[in-house]
């Protein structure tokens, strides 16, 4: 998705990811995997199926008891928002990534797995917001992360982008010769 963000099309790649995929519908094990798997069936455009996996998703935290099923909480508070705006982004339906992402990004650390694995859906719910048209919040969301990740000559350029979009050419350019010297080190 990292790629697709980027503008890289890598539709083979999913393709491929999603013959696995569309076999792991049915079974929830981890929310982690699942949302993976989501991913890669709603990126190849099998709607079906990433449909299929997401209410399975969704019956899964209805039908299981959260005081003896670990997992209920996880899918319900992480899992299912995040399927959704997954779902959401591979249509094109941006602004509802950021309505729904705007939250639950706070949520998804006990999705499990590396920071870095889980910035894949922070980086859609920023791409969504640039997207969507949605300037302030996007470069309310790459403030954010700039002040976590100062280094990302990336962030830099993007927010130099769209502080230009709202008229803070002055900033936009300190932004822009930020990114660009963090190039040339």
């Amino acid at each position: 998705m990292r790629l697709d963000i980027l503008g890289v099309n890598v539709k083979t790649r999913w393709e491929t990811i999603a013959e696995i995929a569309t076999r792991r519908t049915k079974a929830r094990l981890r929310p982690f995997d699942d949302l993976h798997f989501l991913m890669t069936l709603a990126m190849s455009e099998r709607f079906v199926e990433a449909e299929e996996l997401f209410s399975s998703m969704q019956d899964f935290v209805a039908n299981s008891d959260k005081e003896e099923v670990t997992l209920n909480g996880v899918y319900e508070m992480a899992a299912i928002p995040v399927g959704q705006a997954l779902i959401s982004y591979a249509r094109g339906d941006y602004d509802t990534v950021v309505d729904i992402m705007i939250e639950a990004r706070y949520s998804m650390r006990v999705l499990g797995g590396s920071w870095a694995q889980r910035d894949v859906w922070v980086r859609m719910l920023i791409d969504s917001a640039i997207k969507s048209g949605r300037a302030k919040v996007a470069i309310g969301l790459l403030a954010e992360r700039l002040a976590a990740q100062p280094s990302s000559a990336p962030s830099w350029h993007l927010y130099s982008e769209e502080l230009r979009k709202i008229g803070a050419t002055l900033e936009a350019e300190k932004a822009r010769l930020k990114g660009e010297s963090l190039l040339v080190q």
